[in-house]
């Protein structure tokens, strides 16, 4: 999964945060009539922030993607999806901080809103107005966390609802979304158990082994629907398990996470 940040067209936006996160889910459903890689579409400040943004991290696909003896490190191909008041940017995780870094100054440069979709979900206007992910939470549904050598304590805590479980995978024809449900169902398991209750590492460990021989077990279904959980699917499941390990502050590393995956 890519490391994905927002830029919008303030103009066109809601001026609250929850209007705006509404906003935001019918934009990327991606229903509009046009094609998503090209910037004609676009504003006029959209369409010069990507003009600058792709002198850095090129274009993937579409009008402005560079001959493939041009490109110099294809980490930093970019997957822009495009839209009439959006530009949604998909970065390799690698390059998470550069990428921050050079979208934020450039947003603040044409005058173009910032969501850190990726982040904290941060949403930031050219004006100084910020809405934080946190601003919203029940204060009695703060995270409390400690460790004592064997025993990790969670308060109630839901789980980021701005992060787009698998999202890469359902955005490509290749994975049928029945079966990318699937996936994401077991997922949801996991999040689900670590939501509320008392867990030692060797029973987050194990739920997590659980989640990947599940994932293992549809491998047979994929290949039957002519798709295989390969490079896409591995980095968008790897980084959606990166990402709840990090929402919960839980000291395991991804990979011993899904240590028990065939993919």
């Amino acid at each position: 999964m890519s490391y994905d940040l927002m830029v919008f067209e303030v103009s066109k936006t809601p001026k609250t945060q929850e209007e705006f996160l509404e906003w935001y889910d019918n934009q990327t459903e991606w229903e509009e009539d046009h094609d998503y890689e090209d910037p004609e579409i676009t504003s006029s400040a959209l369409r010069e922030w990507f003009m600058e943004m792709i002198q850095t991290f090129p274009q993937m696909n579409g009008p402005f993607a560079p001959e493939d003896d041009e490109i110099k490190d294809e980490s930093y191909l970019t997957d822009y999806s495009i839209g009439k008041d959006i530009i949604y940017a998909g970065f390799a995780w690698s390059l998470a901080d550069e990428a921050y870094d050079l979208v934020r100054e450039l947003s603040e440069k044409y005058k173009v809103g910032f969501f850190d979709v990726s982040g904290n979900g941060d949403i930031i206007y050219p004006d100084g107005t910020i809405f934080s992910h946190n601003e919203e939470e029940d204060p009695e549904d703060e995270y409390e966390y400690s460790y004592d050598g064997t025993t990790v304590y969670f308060a109630v805590k839901k789980f980021n609802s701005d992060f787009k479980l698998l999202e890469d995978m359902y955005r490509d024809d290749y994975y049928p979304d029945f079966l990318v449900d699937k996936i994401a169902d077991e997922i949801k398991k996991v999040i689900s158990f670590l939501e509320d209750g008392t867990h030692t590492y060797a029973e987050i460990q194990e739920r997590f082994d659980i989640m990947t021989i599940a994932i293992n077990d549809l491998e047979e279904e994929f290949d039957e629907n002519d798709s295989e959980i390969e490079t896409v699917a591995r980095e968008s499941i790897g980084a959606a398990v990166d990402y709840i390990l990090e929402w919960f502050d839980i000291g395991i590393d991804t990979e011993e996470a899904i240590g028990e995956r065939d993919w």
